[in-house]
């Protein structure tokens, strides 16, 4: 006998000792609302009937259906229900971000690869949460460390305990396991006589073992000569029997992933509101239908009266049977069989089995489960009826989400450890400097994103309205920056968007193919204006190709390229008058006339 397994077997018993009432309620709840996980207190050989003591199956309905909407609605397959996000906000760059969704990509890879078997253990894990309020999930790596491992265990054969801030860091874990597989696995040195004995003659017989975690810290004082090399958690494998150890290891993080829907504030165990409640009205709904089934009974079958006399050898109501009458019975004074009537009306239990019913269903929330509808509903409507349903089924997800971010955060820091996402270097500064939070896409922050949809769009028709009255108040809104969040809000992928820099990039160069098409238009119009003065003024023009070097400058003059300047002429004493055009029989005017241009504009150019 190893005095340390000693020590961790009589610990553990303590543990187990202190649940054993709860395994009592959980036993209840089961064979009420779970059948298939009523083994706490019982043991069930293979074929038996689960629900052979039912007489109705809604309950067990409600607690499938429930459970199947928590898988359905938090982790759908065929969406992306989460996504990794830095917690400080100055963190989420773009660089940052797509790291992020590659990340995200690579944990989904990982999640829904077959081997990994996450989608079974979460799936059983829903219903044990959902019945019991508690579910174990454990996360580690496959034997042959290609990848991760989800496994689910039966809450009969956990216990833990948990640290000063209340989170779970002590479980012991009681195991089946054959006598051949414990020798594959750890040698014979850790069994007993008795038990080597079995091994040759019945090497399938199972015996118990026990798996505790725990911080290596807790347990150094029971082997202080072990190493840990840097792992937190300890983990140790007995043989309660022989109260020996058979193998010392370690995790980086905790293996168990604890699902405690709601804890009391004096125990370490949750329990599950819907079942709790649902455990009044279950077995209001199982006497109902008893009563209901006798009562069907009696009134497709009801009792028979007889006159004793007149029945000869007792009545005989089955199928083609013959009921002998006496002879000198006479029927003038009554029938000598007939029904008793007893008065009762099976509809008015139908009737309150109906309205057991729905109670049952409020009692396991499925009445709360859909987003509303926001068809035809003004924007103040729809986000008020946002908000109702927030109230009203933000208790029901929250549990849900923190349990799912649990299991994604161990699974992040297994896979960053690993090596999953790559070399560390490859990794963006801001986040290998912060911590990783996980936002979902549950009909909660659906609901959440669609009332800042609606506050947007109630903000751009008060800014309309606004800048007709005073244009400077659209520089108080930022635009782009509450476009890119609204945008987000209804589920863009950041793939989709550019970056800041792409957009400004972008937006210089609108600016400089308004700015060319501006002067080209500008320029067209002075070509118009000089295909104008051509056809108005022919003798002018003639006129004016006899001054030397005029016809240029004036065309110049007219594009606005330089000041006027005496032509070289001038210089030999040929003076040109104050207005040229003018004693050419040039209107400047009527060059304008039919043409999209303000004659100030050429005044200007002049």
């Amino acid at each position: 006998m190893d005095n340390n397994g000693a020590e961790l077997v009589a610990l553990g018993d303590r543990l187990f000792g202190q649940k054993s009432q709860l395994d009592e309620l959980h036993q209840t709840l089961a064979e009420m609302v779970y059948p298939e996980r009523a083994t706490f207190t019982t043991t069930r050989m293979e074929g038996e009937e689960f629900a052979r003591d039912l007489y109705e199956s809604q309950p067990a309905q409600n607690r499938r259906d429930l459970a199947g909407a928590i898988g359905a609605i938090l982790r759908p397959r065929g969406k992306e229900w989460f996504r990794p996000q830095p917690t400080d906000e100055w963190r989420r760059t773009p660089t940052g971000l797509a790291w992020c969704d590659y990340a995200r990509d690579i944990m989904r890879r990982i999640l829904y690869n077959q081997r990994t078997n996450f989608q079974k253990a979460s799936a059983d894990g829903d219903d044990d949460f959902v019945s019991f309020g508690n579910a174990i999930p454990s996360l580690t790596e496959n034997p042959d460390r290609a990848g991760f491992l989800f496994e689910l265990h039966h809450p009969r054969d956990n216990a833990w305990s948990t640290s000063r801030y209340g989170d779970v860091d002590v479980n012991h874990r009681k195991m089946k396991m054959q006598l051949r597989q414990v020798a594959q696995r750890w040698g014979e040195k850790g069994l007993t006589q008795t038990q080597l004995k079995t091994l040759e003659k019945s090497p399938y017989e199972e015996i118990e073992i026990r798996h505790i975690c725990m911080p290596a810290k807790d347990y150094d004082p029971y082997f202080p000569r072990k190493k840990w090399k840097g792992k937190p958690f300890a983990s140790v494998y007995v043989n309660p029997e022989a109260r020996q150890i058979l193998h010392e290891g370690g995790y980086y993080e905790f293996p168990y992933l604890h699902r405690r829907w709601r804890v009391p504030s004096d125990s370490v165990y949750g329990y599950s509101p819907a079942a709790m409640l649902g455990l009044v009205d279950a077995r209001v709904l199982q006497t109902q239908a008893r009563v209901i089934l006798d009562a069907g009974e009696l009134a497709v079958a009801p009792p028979l009266l007889a006159k004793r006399d007149a029945v000869l050898g007792g009545i005989q109501n089955y199928a083609g049977a013959v009921t002998w009458l006496d002879t000198e019975f006479d029927e003038r004074f009554g029938d000598a069989v007939r029904p008793l009537e007893i008065g009762g009306d099976v509809r008015l239990g139908l009737e309150m089995k109906v309205d057991t019913r729905n109670i049952l269903m409020a009692a396991w929330y499925l009445n709360k489960l859909s987003l509303p509808s926001d068809k035809e509903m003004t924007a103040y409507e729809t986000s008020e009826r946002i908000a109702e349903y927030i109230r009203s089924a933000g208790p029901i997800f929250e549990p849900f989400e923190a349990d799912n971010a649990r299991t994604l955060e161990a699974m992040f820091a297994m896979s960053l450890r690993i090596g999953y996402f790559g070399p560390l270097e490859t990794i963006p500064p801001e986040i290998r400097g912060g911590e990783i939070q996980f936002e979902f896409d549950t009909p909660v922050s659906q609901a959440y994103r669609r009332v800042k949809v609606v506050r947007a769009q109630e903000v751009l028709q008060t800014l309309k309205m606004s800048a007709e009255v005073d244009p400077s108040v659209r520089h108080i809104v930022n635009v782009p920056k509450m476009f890119r969040a609204t945008i987000q809000n209804l589920g863009a992928d950041t793939e989709w968007m550019n970056t800041e820099e792409e957009v400004a990039e972008l937006i210089a160069q609108d600016q400089e193919q308004a700015a060319q098409a501006m002067e080209a238009e500008k320029q067209q119009k002075m070509m118009e204006i000089a295909d104008k003065a051509a056809g108005a003024g022919q003798k002018g023009m003639g006129a004016l190709s006899q001054l030397p070097g005029f016809a240029a400058q004036a065309q110049q003059l007219l594009q606005g390229q330089q000041q006027p300047q005496p032509p070289q002429d001038q210089a030999e004493g040929f003076p040109l008058p104050e207005d040229p055009f003018g004693d050419l029989g040039i209107d400047i005017g009527a060059l304008t006339d039919g043409l999209d241009i303000d004659p100030a504009d050429l005044e200007a150019s002049q």
